[in-house]
């Protein structure tokens, strides 16, 4: 009897295919809605980036760099961080 339970195929565990059809047509709408958003922010980036002048665009470049170079350090191995080449 105990091996006869195990051998037998468990179907309790097994989605239907409208589970899986609905669950794929959910993710497609969250990727969708993702990449909506993304793209509608990068088109607002550049509008924002566009109504400015040449040189305050050059001013906001160097001070994200300069940012990201601050706000980045740390997250490097802290080996890196203990031996790196200080001026």
């Amino acid at each position: 009897m105990f091996f006869i339970g195990i051998s037998l195929p468990q179907t309790g565990n097994a989605q239907s295919r409208k589970v899986v059809k609905a669950q794929a047509k959910a993710n497609r709408q969250k990727t969708d809605i993702k990449e909506a958003y993304l793209t509608a922010k990068k088109k607002d980036t550049n509008h924002r980036m566009s109504l400015q002048t040449a040189e305050t665009r050059k001013r906001m470049k160097q001070s994200r760099k300069q940012a990201d170079k601050f706000n980045n350090r740390y997250h490097e191995c802290f080996i890196k961080h203990i031996f790196r080449h200080k001026h």
